[in-house]
């Protein structure tokens, strides 16, 4: 989700990771990945504590631009 250099995840570019197509399927413009944490037992401390469940969003597009969200909120991925 985090990685920032495509060579560790076997490829040239982070957009080596959105699927191009096959004789069944047609080719997408972007991928997404995204993790939800339980936090039902509030371990979670901050602004999210009072939060069931917190979610951290990663989307690619094909001109490279990545898009971050937390809870659905995009954040500015330069923090």
């Amino acid at each position: 989700m985090g990685e920032s250099s495509a060579k560790n995840l076997r490829g040239e570019s982070m957009t080596d990771v959105i699927f191009n197509g096959s004789s069944a399927r047609k080719p997408v413009g972007q991928a997404s990945v995204e993790l939800v944490f339980d936090n039902h037992d509030r371990k979670l401390k901050g602004e999210y504590t009072n939060f069931n469940e917190v979610s951290i969003k990663r989307k690619v597009d094909r001109e490279g631009q990545s898009i971050y969200s937390l809870n659905g909120t995009v954040v500015d991925d330069a923090i």
